[in-house]
């Protein structure tokens, strides 16, 4: 299939989808924006700035005025020697954790930064999560407990730490209900640890990436159920989150082009219309 016709006929295989989600921030967002995090409070929003690639990916930041946003910038900590990605908030929207890439790291390293009077404190590595691999998308739930993804043998898992007595447990990846021989990677936790979102291919998907949804069950997880037309298309979804305060829930939406560039950018969609996160 020539290029054009196959990019036109992703276009169309995605419109029910399209016409369900909206994108955030229209006219503000720059070319290749991904990855949103919004602050509990509705005021404050970091996300990546890929220029449709994946060699110079840093933070934007950008707050609120009244009810419009204000034009995104670099934040404070942007750094052009290193790759940020992943920001997100805790519950408090005290804390920022994201994943840098660069000079004294092994890979994507997790990193926490801190709510100040002054502004956000520098990132700090969180050495407990971090290992020889890549580790990266990590969220944080109200106990502390931080949920992230560790690459490893190329394939993704799902692992979490515990925060127990001020300090973060060894990493344990969850248990096989959720992790599979396939890739599960981007994990958003329910402040209350109620249900995980995730990005997973799973058999029967709308396309290369598909968002899901898995439900607490007992000490473990029941299986991932794919959160439907509504989100996923034939392309790839990613950055899942959820805002309680608005009852949005946020996600990324990539295409691959010929020659490896990318379109993609940042969608919402109301909790209402989407039967799977109704119930959580």
């Amino acid at each position: 299939m020539k290029p054009l016709l196959l990019f036109t006929s992703l276009l169309l295989l995605s419109s029910a989808a399209l016409a369900q989600a909206e994108p955030f921030a229209p006219g503000l967002l720059p070319y290749g924006a991904f990855g949103l995090s919004v602050s509990p409070d509705g005021r404050e929003a970091f996300f990546v700035h890929s220029n449709g690639g994946r060699d110079t990916m840093q933070l934007y930041h950008m707050v609120k005025r009244g009810r419009r946003w204000t034009r995104p910038r670099p934040w404070a900590h942007a750094d052009g020697a290193q790759r940020q990605i992943d920001p997100a908030f805790s519950p408090d929207g005290q804390h920022l954790l994201l994943n840098i890439n660069g000079p004294g790291t092994r890979s994507f390293d997790i990193f926490i930064s801190h709510r100040r009077d002054t502004g956000w404190s520098r990132p700090e590595p969180i050495a407990a999560l971090n290992s020889d691999s890549s580790d990266f998308y990590a969220t944080m739930a109200r106990s502390g407990n931080i949920y992230f993804t560790r690459r490893l043998h190329n394939s993704n898992d799902i692992w979490m730490s515990r925060f127990e007595n001020g300090a973060y447990t060894a990493p344990v990846p969850l248990d096989s209900s959720l992790n599979s021989s396939g890739n599960e990677t981007n994990p958003f936790i329910d402040p209350d640890e109620r249900y995980l979102l995730l990005l997973c291919d799973r058999p029967g998907g709308a396309g290369s990436g598909d968002l899901h949804i898995a439900r607490r069950r007992g000490n473990g997880w029941a299986p991932a159920e794919n959160l439907g037309p509504a989100v996923n298309t034939p392309v790839s979804e990613f950055c899942p989150s959820v805002h309680p305060g608005s009852r949005r829930f946020y996600f990324s939406r990539t295409q691959v082009l010929p020659g490896g560039r990318r379109i993609e950018s940042i969608y919402s969609i109301p909790l209402r219309k989407l039967p799977a996160l109704r119930r959580s």
